[in-house]
């Protein structure tokens, strides 16, 4: 049986991390898809797609056009993690799962259940969405210091520091991912949870200590946990 075309699709900077990381594989049925220019590109029928931090927004576009696949949440600093490995958050259904792991445990630090299988289909998306939300909030903060309040020192640049705007920034971003949580909980519904890898005991004791059923997919369990944050106070 012929193994189906496998499909990255990423960001073009990413796409450079991606192929140093995966290079020693040799896939000849590895192709490579800009995340920008996917819709330009006609595909295999059995194609299968590895979807590499996409928004949860970008995933429901692509998984609406009846594509296969499994979603990725890469996070790290693409030098160092290109040759140690990326943190993983992967979502995608079981089967799909099992066919697209050769690529996945390839992108991992090369230890035993070096990545997590967060759910079915979104999973991967949804928490990229959270690490995405968290690289723009970095990105502001660190524009702020460089501001002229701050590109001298950093401790002049506290004179500047403006309570009401970073209160509406950080209430902005809560309400970006209850959104986020709310449609990744909609999507998902009640599907059921089979994890690629056996969960850790101390995961399986953090969920019996909460009481929640260890069939529950992690994604699922984070996008509660958001959703019961209490909104920010308002001046």
């Amino acid at each position: 049986m012929t193994a189906p075309l496998r499909i990255v699709v990423a960001s073009a900077e990413m796409l450079h991390w991606l192929q140093q990381s995966l290079s020693s594989l040799n896939d000849p049925m590895l192709r490579w898809q800009i995340a920008d220019g996917i819709e330009e590109q006609e595909d295999a029928d059995d194609a299968l797609y590895l979807w590499v931090n996409l928004t949860l927004d970008e995933f429901f576009t692509r998984h609406a056009r009846n594509r296969r696949g499994v979603d990725l949440m890469l996070a790290g600093e693409p030098q160092l993690a290109s040759q140690l490995g990326w943190m993983i958050a992967a979502g995608g259904d079981l089967a799909d799962i099992n066919l697209l792991a050769p690529l996945i445990d390839a992108l991992a630090p090369q230890l035993p259940w070096a990545w997590l299988h967060a759910g079915g289909p979104g999973a991967g998306a949804f928490a990229a969405s959270i690490y995405l939300r968290s690289l723009q909030q970095q990105r502001a903060v660190m524009q702020w210091l460089a501001s002229d309040g701050g590109q001298a020192d950093p401790r002049n640049a506290m004179k500047h520091f403006d309570p009401a705007s970073w209160q509406a920034l950080a209430m902005s971003q809560q309400l970006a991912l209850q959104d986020d949580a709310q449609s990744y909980l909609d999507w998902a519904g009640e599907r059921s949870y089979s994890p690629y890898h056996p969960l850790q005991p101390a995961w399986q004791q953090t969920l019996a200590q909460a009481d929640l059923p260890v069939t529950q997919e992690p994604a699922q369990q984070v996008a509660r946990l958001l959703l019961a944050i209490p909104p920010l106070p308002q001046n």
